[in-house]
């Protein structure tokens, strides 16, 4: 496509903030948001990631934002997973991997891999990508930890979790998981930093945990772009 197609292309159809539907700016940094957007967002608290630490089995809990219906971080999370912006995943990880690195170095966590929450095969090819995957890419180079895809994999094909009851969801997510005997030896004494996009209840956290202790993994830092306050 030619320079001079594309503008015409971005004159009649401008791009637009995916949180605000304005027109980005010239001067903006990428291509889904105005710099003055971020702010909008809204951001998780200290107390509402300790609430939520408390109802997971891992060591340590942290989340960036909080997902609220209709606020701004349910419609960048909704964007993300189902309007095929896979870059935007990639976008989040590098605006909010300075966050994950502070809090692993305030609380002396060494971390040997991250491993995003994996989507079960016939999703993720509906989907195109896995959200997670493009978010923990990006934190994985802030960090400086390697990403591994391989260690879980999802072999129940789940039901959408939204509109089920909290002992629905946990039953829904039972044995959907399983970790590659190739890489059982790789996790044992080891650190894992279990990445996904949001937590609501915590069922498929805890059930990848559960997978994951029992598995001699060491510990266990989960942490997620947003989360639900409840």
């Amino acid at each position: 496509m030619n320079l001079v197609f594309e503008s015409i292309i971005d004159f009649i159809y401008p791009k637009k903030s995916v949180l605000t539907d304005n027109k980005i700016l010239e001067d903006s940094d990428n291509k889904y948001w105005n710099i003055n957007d971020i702010a909008l967002l809204e951001k998780s608290t200290d107390e509402q990631n300790e609430k939520i630490k408390n109802r997971l089995n891992c060591d340590y809990f942290y989340s960036s934002l909080t997902f609220d219906k209709e606020n701004y971080t349910q419609k960048l999370i909704h964007t993300i997973k189902y309007s095929g912006f896979k870059n935007l995943g990639a976008e989040c990880g590098k605006l909010f991997g300075n966050e994950v690195l502070t809090f692993i170095k305030q609380n002396n966590i060494s971390i040997d891999y991250i491993v995003p929450v994996p989507l079960h095969p016939v999703k993720e090819r509906e989907r195109g990508f896995n959200q997670s995957s493009y978010i923990a890419k990006e934190i994985s180079n802030v960090c400086s930890i390697p990403v591994n895809n391989k260690i879980i994999y999802r072999i129940k094909n789940t039901k959408s979790q939204t509109k089920l009851s909290n002992a629905a969801r946990k039953q829904n997510v039972k044995n959907a998981f399983k970790i590659n005997d190739s890489f059982l030896s790789l996790i044992a004494n080891n650190n894992i930093l279990l990445l996904d996009d949001v937590v609501t209840t915590g069922s498929t956290i805890n059930e990848i945990c559960d997978l994951l202790i029992k598995n001699k993994v060491n510990k266990i830092f989960v942490y997620t772009l947003s989360s639900v306050n409840s």
